[in-house]
C-alpha cells in the first residue's frame, strides 16, 4: 500500500508499506541488515511484520507519476500489465524507515476446531499473505503442524539454489517413492507408524508452478505439485496475493478427484478465494464485513465452523441424500405396477389406479413424512458428533449418493412393485368376493386381474375363464364384429332416428329412437355396480361427448349418461362375463378393486419404509407418519362411499368398502407389506452385525445404553455394607 503526502507546497513524500520481501529489494538507503534481523526474529515469535519505506518527490515527478497512472488506467488493452509497469517505476529508490510487529492472536478454540476437522478427514490448507516464519508459527499454535511433522519447503530461497524441476521431483521421490503415503485411522487421524509431512510454499514459487512451461505443457508441474499435496497432512501457502489464493482454490477444485472445496476468511483479501470455492464462509470480525457479504454463510467466530460442518453439515447430507433416494424409490413403486398392468389389459392404456389416487399419491399420501424427515432427522445425537469427528468420514466423498446406493434403492423399488402386483395377482386368482366378505372360487369366473370374456363354447359346456392372450386372439375379434354391426345400425345422436326402427323416447332436450333389442351378451341399462368400470373404446362423438365401449374386467353392464348439450342419452356397453347378479349376489373382484388393493399395500409399504429409516422420533413424526396412513384410509372411505354429484361416472363407488369387508384382503395387505419390507430389514441387520460402520456402531451402543436399566446403589444407615 502506498500514499502520497504533502507537508509544504512543493514537498511531496511517497510512503510504502508492505512485506519485507517486497520492500527490501526496492530500498537503497537505511539500516537494512539490522531491520531484517529484527523482522525475522519477530516473525519466528509469531508476530505479523510489515516494513515501511519512503521517497521524496518534487512537483514535476509527482505530476509525471499521476499522468503515468492515469494513462495506464484508461488503457483499453493490456491494462494490468501497464499498471504493473507504472507501479514498478514509482516504487523504486526508496529509503527504509523501519518495521512494525503486531501480535495477531488465534481465535478462541481455533486449535480444537482444526484438529477436529483433520480427524474428520478434511484436508486443511492455510492461504495467507504473512511471512513464512509467522505463518509456520501460527500453524504450530493451531495444531496444523505437529512436533513430528516433517516440513517440506518450496520457497524462493530454495529455488535460488535448485531449479523448480529438481525441487519438485526431489519432494516427489521423498513422499511418493519411499512408501510414505498417508494411512489414516478411522478415529485418531494419522496412525502412529506413518511419517507426517507438511508442505510450505510461497507466492513466488507458486507463480512458477502455475506459469506455463516453454514447451507449452502447463499441466506437468501442476499435477506433480498436486500429487505432493495429496500426500501431505497439511499445506501452508504464505506470501499469497488475493488472486493467488483464488488460483489455489481453483486448482484444487478442478483436480481429478473433484473434491468439494470450502474457503473461510475474515478480510477483503479473502473475497476472491471465497467466491471461487464451492462453499464460502465469511467471519464477521474487526477487519470489516467484505468477506461476510460475499460468502454463502457468515459466522461470528471460527470455532463455530466445527458445529457447522461436523453436526449441521452431517445432518444436512444425511437428510438430502435420503430425500433424493426415497423420491426415486417411491415413484418406482408407484409407476412399475402400472407398467406391468399393461401386459394384462392388452396395452389399452387402462390405468391401474383411480384418478384421485394418481393425483394425490405424491401430493398428500406420501409427501409429508419425507418432508418432515428432511427437516428433523438426527441419526446420531449432536453431542456424539461433536465428541467423535471421525463419524464424518462415513459420509465423505459423497458416500450416500454413489451409483451403488442408487442401484440398491432402484432394486428395492422394483422388488416392492413386483410384490405389490404379482402378490395380489396370485393371492386372488380365480376368486370372487362376496358381499359378506367371503372369498370363493368358481370355475368360469373372471380372474382377479386378467380380464375374462364370455366363453364362445355352447351353454352347458365346461370352460374356464380365458386369459388376455386368448381374448385378443378369439373373443375380441368377435366382440368387435358385433360392435361394428351395432354401430352400422346407429345414427349420430340428435338425428332423431336410429337405423333400425323402434319406439321414440323423449329425454331432456333431444329425442331419438330406441335401438333394437340388445343381443344375448348385452343387457339393458341398470344401476352401476361396485367396481364396474372398463377399458373405453370410442364409438362416436357428439358435441365433445364420446360414446364408448368398455371392456369390463369384473363383469358387464350397459350404463347410460345424458349428453350435456342436447340431453340425449349416450350408451356405455359392457361385455358380460356371466349371468345378471342381484345386490346380494357375489361380485367379481374387478380391476378397480385389484388396483385399490395394490395401491393400499404400496402406500403402507413406502410409509413404513421411511419409518424404519427414521432414528429421531418426536410426537410430530408420529402424527405425520400415522396421520398420513389414516388420511389415506379416511379419504378412500369417503371417496368410494359417497355418490359425488360432480362426477360423470363413479368407478370407485363401494370398491374400498367392499375390499375392507373381505378378511383375505386384510391378510393380503399385511402379508404383502411384510414381504416388501423384508429385504431392507435383512440388509440392515446383516450389515450392522457383519460389516458395521462407525456410525452404526455408535447407534447400536446408544440403543444399548438407552435400554439398559440403571443400577440403584443404596447405603444402609445401620451398617457400612453396600446394598443394591
Amino acid at each position: 500500500m502506498k500514499i502520497f503526502f504533502s507537508r509544504f507546497p512543493g514537498e511531496i513524500y511517497l510512503f510504502c508499506k508492505g512485506a519485507d520481501s517486497s520492500i527490501f529489494p526496492r530500498v537503497i538507503e537505511g539500516k537494512v541488515d539490522q531491520i531484517r534481523s529484527r523482522v525475522e526474529r519477530n516473525a519466528v515469535e509469531g508476530l505479523r511484520t510489515l516494513c515501511v519505506a519512503y521517497k521524496r518527490l518534487i512537483q514535476e515527478e509527482y505530476e509525471g507519476i499521476c499522468k503515468l497512472l492515469q494513462s495506464a488506467k484508461v488503457a483499453l488493452q493490456d491494462r494490468e500489465r501497464k499498471l504493473a509497469e507504472a507501479y514498478e517505476q514509482i516504487e523504486k529508490d526508496l529509503i527504509l524507515l523501519g518495521a512494525t510487529a503486531v501480535e495477531d492472536r488465534l481465535q478462541e478454540k481455533a486449535a480444537d476446531t482444526i484438529e477436529a476437522l483433520q480427524k474428520a478427514g478434511i484436508k486443511v490448507w492455510v492461504l495467507t499473505g504473512d511471512k513464512m516464519e509467522t505463518a509456520a508459527a501460527a500453524c504450530y499454535a493451531c495444531k496444523l503442524f505437529r512436533r513430528n511433522t516433517q516440513l517440506l519447503e518450496v520457497t524462493t530461497k530454495r529455488l535460488e539454489e535448485q531449479s523448480l524441476h529438481d525441487v519438485l521431483f526431489e519432494l516427489s521421490k521423498t513422499i511418493l517413492h519411499c512408501g510414505a503415503s498417508l494411512t489414516r485411522d478411522n478415529f485418531s487421524g494419522l496412525s502412529a507408524d506413518t511419517q507426517d509431512y507438511g508442505l510450505i510454499i510461497d507466492g513466488a514459487a507458486l507463480s512458477l508452478i502455475m506459469k506455463p512451461r516453454e514447451d507449452g505443457s502447463s499441466s506437468s508441474y501442476r499435477e506433480l505439485f498436486l500429487d505432493i499435496c495429496r500426500n501431505c497432512s497439511a499445506v501452508l501457502c504464505c506470501r499469497m496475493a488475493p488472486l493467488q489464493k483464488a488460483q489455489i482454490v481453483k486448482l484444487i477444485k478442478f483436480s481429478k478427484e473433484r473434491p468439494i472445496t470450502l474457503a473461510i476468511g475474515d478480510g477483503a483479501n479473502d473475497v476472491s478465494m471465497i467466491l471461487e470455492a464451492h462453499v464460502g464462509i465469511g467471519i464477521v470480525g474487526k477487519e470489516g464485513r467484505q468477506a461476510a457479504r460475499n460468502s454463502d454463510y457468515a459466522i461470528p467466530k471460527f470455532k463455530h465452523l466445527k458445529k457447522m460442518l461436523l453436526v449441521h453439515g452431517h445432518f444436512y447430507y444425511i437428510r438430502i441424500s435420503e430425500l433424493v433416494q426415497y423420491f426415486f424409490y417411491k415413484n418406482v413403486c408407484f409407476i412399475f405396477p402400472q407398467f406391468l398392468y399393461q401386459f394384462f389389459c392388452g396395452f389399452s392404456q387402462q390405468t391401474l389406479y383411480d384418478t384421485a389416487y394418481l393425483t394425490l399419491y405424491n401430493i398428500s399420501f406420501t409427501s409429508l413424512p419425507i418432508l418432515l424427515y428432511s427437516l428433523m432427522e438426527q441419526h446420531v445425537a449432536m453431542d456424539t458428533l461433536k465428541r467423535d469427528p471421525a463419524l464424518y468420514r462415513d459420509i465423505a466423498k459423497n458416500a450416500l449418493l454413489r451409483w451403488r446406493v442408487f442401484i440398491y434403492w432402484t432394486f428395492l423399488g422394483v422388488f416392492d412393485a413386483l410384490v405389490f402386483f404379482f402378490g395380489a395377482y396370485f393371492m386372488f386368482e380365480n376368486t370372487t368376493v362376496t358381499s359378506n366378505g367371503q372369498v370363493s372360487t368358481e370355475p368360469g369366473r373372471a380372474d382377479v386381474c386378467a380380464p375374462r370374456w364370455p366363453s364362445p363354447h355352447p351353454a352347458g359346456a365346461s370352460s374356464r375363464g380365458r386369459c388376455v392372450s386368448e381374448v385378443l386372439a378369439v373373443n375380441l375379434p368377435r366382440a368387435l364384429v358385433q360392435l361394428c354391426r351395432l354401430v352400422s345400425r346407429a345414427t349420430v345422436c340428435g338425428s332423431n332416428e336410429w337405423a333400425t326402427p323402434g319406439a321414440a323416447v323423449q329425454e331432456g332436450r333431444g329425442a331419438h329412437r330406441e335401438p333394437p333389442p340388445a343381443p344375448a351378451m348385452l343387457r339393458d341399462p341398470g344401476p352401476s355396480e361396485p367396481g364396474s368400470a372398463g377399458l373405453p373404446l370410442t364409438l362416436w362423438r357428439h358435441r365433445g361427448v364420446s360414446a364408448s365401449l368398455a371392456l369390463e374386467v369384473s363383469g358387464g353392464a350397459v350404463g347410460g349418461a345424458l349428453c350435456p348439450s342436447c340431453g340425449a342419452r349416450r350408451r356405455r356397453i359392457l361385455l358380460l362375463s356371466g349371468r345378471r347378479r342381484g345386490l346380494l349376489s357375489p361380485q367379481m373382484f374387478g380391476n378397480w378393486t385389484f388396483g385399490t388393493l395394490v395401491f393400499t399395500v404400496m402406500v403402507f409399504t413406502v410409509t413404513l419404509k421411511l419409518a424404519l429409516d427414521t432414528h429421531y422420533w418426536t410426537w410430530i413424526n408420529h402424527v405425520v407418519i400415522w396421520g398420513s396412513l389414516l388420511f389415506y384410509v379416511v379419504f378412500s372411505l369417503l371417496w368410494g362411499g359417497i355418490i359425488w354429484p360432480f362426477l360423470n361416472y363413479q368407478r370407485m363407488y363401494y370398491v374400498f368398502i367392499q375390499m375392507l369387508s373381505s378378511g383375505p384382503a386384510w391378510l393380503a395387505i399385511v402379508l404383502l407389506v411384510v414381504v416388501s419390507l423384508l429385504p431392507d430389514v435383512l440388509k440392515k441387520v446383516l450389515c450392522r452385525q457383519l460389516w458395521p460402520s462407525a456410525t452404526e456402531k455408535v447407534q447400536t451402543r446408544s440403543q444399548c445404553l438407552s435400554v439398559e436399566q440403571p443400577t440403584v446403589f443404596m447405603l444402609s444407615q445401620t451398617s457400612s455394607s453396600l446394598t443394591f
